[in-house]
């Protein structure tokens, strides 16, 4: 059923125009920039997106600009985890693991991920209870159950891309919020 999902959501998430995915970034910043968790992290980690994810670079953009310390995912593919790292510009991303801009490690030095504020994640499919279907990899997930502080995990997707229910697994870890375009989903009340 997951992968009956993933494919079904990719399909029609791979298909938008390029004015879709720039209105649905400028639309999610905006929630974004009016939302009190946001406005007073001071450690964001930020994806940086990959075939027609939300996209993240206004965002990136608007932290940097704004004093804030962006951190961004480095995929660690020998052990499925992710490091993250913190960066001064967009222009420390390089092309990485499975096609994605990713920090260049060796540049960069690890960041304390206990030190997080909020962390901005991506997926394919959600459910309104913060349930999340990625690539199926794991990464996010193992990451996550790492960590210690109770950090926000907010998920940013399109409308289509949050179901009522998905199906899930114990190991699986939730979001705490979800941003749309058109609206910012508290997961933790539908549980």
């Amino acid at each position: 059923m997951k992968n009956k999902l993933r494919k079904e959501i990719l399909a029609i998430r791979d298909e938008l125009n390029y004015n879709t995915v720039m209105d649905a970034e400028q639309k999610i910043l905006e929630q974004l920039t009016r939302w009190d968790p946001y406005n007073s992290a001071e450690y964001v980690m930020v994806y940086a997106d990959f075939r027609n994810e939300i996209r993240t670079h206004g965002i990136m953009q608007h932290l940097l600009s704004n004093k804030k310390k962006l951190i961004v995912p480095l995929t660690q593919k020998e052990n499925i985890d992710i490091l993250p790292i913190q960066i001064q510009s967009l222009n420390d991303l390089t092309p990485g693991h499975f096609g994605l801009s990713e920090p260049n490690a060796k540049i960069n030095q690890p960041f304390d991920s206990e030190l997080l504020d909020l962390i901005l994640i991506p997926g394919i499919v959600f459910d309104l209870s913060g349930n999340r279907i990625g690539f199926g990899k794991g990464y996010y997930d193992h990451f996550l159950s790492h960590l210690k502080n109770e950090i926000p995990y907010v998920a940013l997707a399109y409308d289509f891309q949050v179901l009522d229910v998905i199906p899930h697994e114990k190991h699986d870890i939730q979001m705490d919020h979800i941003l749309t375009p058109t609206r910012i989903i508290n997961a933790k009340d539908n549980r």
